[in-house]
């Protein structure tokens, strides 16, 4: 429900230069690390052309025991070296929950993390 209500409000700045696909449920002994979805689209948003000649598709999705988010891929030219804090962050935050790392996979034309999904124990 947050993720809707973030994607709410990016889609009424982008309006039709931004396509967001979710197939993605969950059961109610799934848990994530909070924002970690929100930082990922934010990313997205944040390094990538968003324009009606390219507009950004972003997917959320689930396969396995990982949710999987996923974005095209049109880099902006930005001034300054990108440091990667944020996923580095985002690696240390699910370091506290679970010994499964996230994922970080990137080609020419999409870029990729898979979140593992943590779970409640079991009493």
């Amino acid at each position: 429900k947050f993720v809707d209500s973030y994607l709410s409000l990016l889609n009424t700045r982008f309006e039709s230069k931004l396509k967001i696909e979710i197939e993605a449920s969950a059961s109610s002994d799934d848990y994530i690390v909070p924002v970690s979805i929100q930082m990922l689209i934010e990313n997205a948003v944040k390094h990538n052309e968003i324009s009606d000649a390219y507009p950004l598709t972003i997917f959320i999705g689930r396969t396995e025991d990982y949710i999987v988010v996923k974005n095209s891929l049109r880099k902006k030219s930005m001034i300054g070296v990108q440091s990667g804090t944020g996923l580095e962050n985002l690696r240390q935050q699910f370091a506290r929950f679970t010994n499964r790392g996230i994922d970080v996979m990137r080609n020419r034309e999409t870029f990729e993390v898979r979140l593992p999904v943590l779970k409640t124990e079991k009493e």
